[in-house]
């Protein structure tokens, strides 16, 4: 076991990565994989372990309870940044708490709480209090509304906004349920101008619902005929392996689609 229960209804864990990371005990979507395993998304962990170092920028959209944040940091210097944006405000004292457990608040850190979206503003945001992982800005992106969500505002930032000042990112990392369509078209300008490396995201027709995925799948292509963008798949070992864009749109999903900006 990778957990103990510590009271308050929080689990410590010990991450494969080292440190210590908090996590809810009542969650039942990624908390008992890390009590039982230390890890999540092992092709994900493994990927961002061997792709990060001391100089790197990451940005962790959907950061969720801090397991990839508190990994980044772990990884990053002086010379490194880590950019952590969350829409759930329970989750984001969780991310908070794990980096000053590891001592991490002396790197170039900034969390953002607040929704990826096209524009900013507010949203209406469902927050599951048993399955933390499926909150979203999508009512049914996973189901949740079977399973009992409490629909709360939240603040909305257009990620160009967050991304003003930052001239490169290694590695963007989105996972937010369903919001991708809407988060990138947030982030256009910064596409636009060339920072972004790489951008590693989740592809799930279903979550998105038949328009935004159209219109995401539609933005993909675009990449691919003007920015002339690699697509690549993570197998299971974390490793990149290069696949064709249409050959993924066909797929019912793929949890680790990552995309390289030339």
């Amino acid at each position: 076991m990778q957990g103990t229960y510590i009271g308050q209804g929080r689990m410590l864990i010990t991450p494969v990565y080292g440190g210590f990371l908090f996590a809810p005990a009542s969650d039942l979507s990624i908390t008992p994989t890390l009590v039982v395993h230390g890890a999540m998304e092992p092709p994900l962990t493994q990927y961002l372990w061997r792709a990060l170092d001391q100089d790197s920028v990451f940005v962790d959209v959907g950061a969720n309870i801090g397991y990839f944040s508190v990994l980044a940091a772990h990884k990053l210097g002086s010379g490194g940044r880590l950019i952590a944006v969350e829409a759930n405000p329970d989750a984001m004292r969780f991310v908070r708490d794990s980096l000053a457990a590891n001592w991490l608040t002396d790197r170039d850190i900034t969390l953002v709480e607040a929704a990826a979206s096209d524009v900013s503003g507010t949203v209406s945001f469902h927050r599951s209090e048993r399955f933390v992982g499926d909150s979203s800005v999508h009512a049914s992106a996973s189901g949740i509304v079977e399973r009992g969500v409490q629909t709360v505002s939240v603040p909305a930032v257009a990620l160009d906004e967050v991304l003003a000042d930052v001239e490169r990112v290694d590695v963007l990392k989105m996972d937010i349920e369903g919001g991708e369509h809407l988060a990138l078209l947030g982030l256009e300008r910064t596409i636009d101008r060339g920072a972004i490396r790489t951008l590693v995201m989740e592809w799930n027709p279903r979550m998105l619902g038949d328009r935004d995925a159209a219109a995401l799948a539609a933005l993909m292509r675009e990449w691919r005929s003007r920015r002339s963008t690699t697509t690549l798949l993570l197998d299971e070992e974390g490793d990149p392996v290069v696949v064709d864009l249409d050959d993924v749109l066909a797929l019912p999903s793929h949890p680790y689609v990552v995309v390289q900006f030339p």
